[in-house]
């Protein structure tokens, strides 16, 4: 509408696809058992792409699933469970390259982890314990790993590493502040960044990396990091107060513990 508000008008779109998913679950729950396939994001791409669609240029599928019916979300979900051998997570891998290549080129992006998880293919667990997707990349088809391989290659300068640092931080910051968690080395190994955490380990650790940031990301990644300082500040001055402890008589300097910290 014109003079909407450009919030107002994004609800409201939310609103419409999401009336629209719920459409294509119950389309999906009338068709005969036997042949209906799964509900999941190929069964929209072929059934339902304008929603497919809106959704992947907006976050992902996984922005209106939550959004939905228990109902949808336990179908949904049930159909992307917990991968449990390489040939499935390898089929997964194919059958999300062939749900990609359908997508429009101008609004599909890149084909990577990041697009992977918007798009509920829940491969990165399995990846990460059994040697990250370079490995599983490595035994799919030619066409796929010439073209996740292209996207997502290997940071091969400061500025680059850089960019993404930035750029995770971000993503941080979009997140609930109840349950993102602290933004440090930890958040970004689990989180699709690890390949800035593995850049920076190897050019001088994340500090230095993070010491070239923006001020607010300095701010936040040096705040969440000061109890680590403080810790190694305590462990030192135990280790101190140890030793003095060890050099005085054992017959008169009683047990090392509490109460000796205290009156020392």
């Amino acid at each position: 509408m014109p003079g909407e508000p450009t919030g107002e008008r994004s609800e409201r779109q939310r609103s419409r696809y999401l009336g629209l998913l719920e459409q294509a679950f119950q389309a999906w729950s009338n068709l005969p058992a036997e042949t209906k396939g799964k509900f999941n994001p190929e069964w929209l791409i072929n059934n339902y792409p304008n929603v497919y669609n809106w959704a992947n240029k907006h976050g992902g599928i996984n922005v209106l699933v939550v959004l939905a019916s228990p109902e949808l979300q336990a179908v949904f979900e049930r159909q992307t469970r917990e991968i449990t051998s390489e040939q499935i997570a390898l089929t997964k891998l194919e059958q999300a390259f062939q749900a990609w290549s359908q997508l429009p080129e101008e609004i599909r992006g890149k084909f990577n982890p990041e697009w992977l998880k918007a798009n509920n293919y829940n491969l990165q667990n399995w990846a990460t314990k059994h040697g990250g997707f370079s490995a599983l990349v490595a035994l799919a088809s030619p066409e796929l790993q010439a073209v996740f391989e292209r996207q997502t290659r290997e940071i091969t300068s400061e500025q680059i590493a850089l960019t993404k640092l930035e750029q995770a931080f971000q993503a941080w910051q979009a997140l609930p502040e109840a349950t993102r968690g602290k933004f440090n080395s930890s958040w970004l190994k689990n989180n699709d960044y690890y390949d800035v955490y593995n850049w920076a380990y190897t050019h001088g650790r994340i500090e230095a990396l993070v010491a070239k940031a923006s001020s607010e990301l300095q701010a936040a990644f040096e705040m969440l990091e000061k109890k680590i300082k403080s810790e190694q500040i305590a462990l030192t001055k135990l280790e101190q107060a140890f030793q003095a402890w060890q050099a005085l008589p054992e017959a008169t300097r009683g047990k090392f513990n509490r109460s000796w910290l205290k009156n020392n």
